[in-house]
């Protein structure tokens, strides 16, 4: 692979990681508005800490697949306690699943864009 695949390559990792952390943003911006202190904020205020770091050492151009691997799984983590919420309260935000499902789908491009470049 030339120097300009792969500078091309990491930039494209880079942005990936960081539409993840402001999807990550968004999400914890919406619970902190409507659900402060509880479970799910908890959550999401430690994902978004997490992948502001990860998204601070991509733009320095320090990838960690474990970490990022990680991060991914603490959202699924964060989506599937949603989910579950929902069902017995549907007071929980329509923005909120739909803003989790986009940071999944995002999740999933990103860990296969990680994985196809680091392989």
């Amino acid at each position: 692979m030339n120097t300009e695949a792969k500078i091309s390559d990491i930039q494209k990792i880079t942005a990936a990681i960081i539409t993840l952390a402001g999807d990550i943003g968004s999400i914890y911006s919406i619970v902190n508005a409507s659900d402060y202190n509880s479970d799910i904020f908890t959550q999401a205020k430690f994902l978004h800490e997490e992948a502001n770091k990860i998204a601070y050492k991509a733009e320095n151009g320090i990838f960690d697949l474990t970490e990022i691997k990680k991060l991914v799984a603490h959202l699924s983590n964060l989506a599937n306690t949603v989910y579950k919420k929902k069902e017995v309260n549907p007071l929980i935000s329509d923005h909120l699943i739909s803003s989790l499902k986009k940071a999944m789908i995002d999740a999933e491009n990103m860990i296969a864009l990680t994985s196809f470049i680091s392989s």
